[in-house]
């Protein structure tokens, strides 16, 4: 499985980006002047992305190392779905949510 990595980033100024092209060649970078806020940020980087997937996440996300080929093996069993959510834990606790989806069963929109 392959997974495409774009990195769009709000302006930032603490050598970050130098760190991403050195480190991480496979990313994708798209260079906002400054910063545009999380949803429009994200609307950018779907205009620059080629999968049949789009997951965001902040700066601050700390994943599993199988979260996101899981998360595909769901969205491909489930065909009709338009978006999945995952449980979102404390950083510093993983077995406290701080937040999960509502509703008796995933929404799929």
């Amino acid at each position: 499985m392959t997974f495409e990595v774009v990195l769009v980033d709000n302006g930032s100024t603490d050598g970050s980006l130098d760190f991403v092209r050195e480190h991480h060649l496979w990313v994708k970078l798209v260079e906002l002047p400054g910063n545009r806020g999380f949803a429009v940020s994200n609307n950018i980087g779907l205009n620059h992305s080629n999968g049949a997937y789009l997951v965001t996440l902040n700066n601050d996300t700390a994943a599993d190392s199988g979260w996101l080929a899981e998360l595909v093996a769901v969205a491909d069993a489930r065909p009709e779905a338009r978006m999945l959510a995952s449980c979102i834990c404390a950083f510093d606790e993983h077995d406290r949510s701080d937040s999960v989806s509502v509703g008796q069963r995933l929404f799929i929109v």
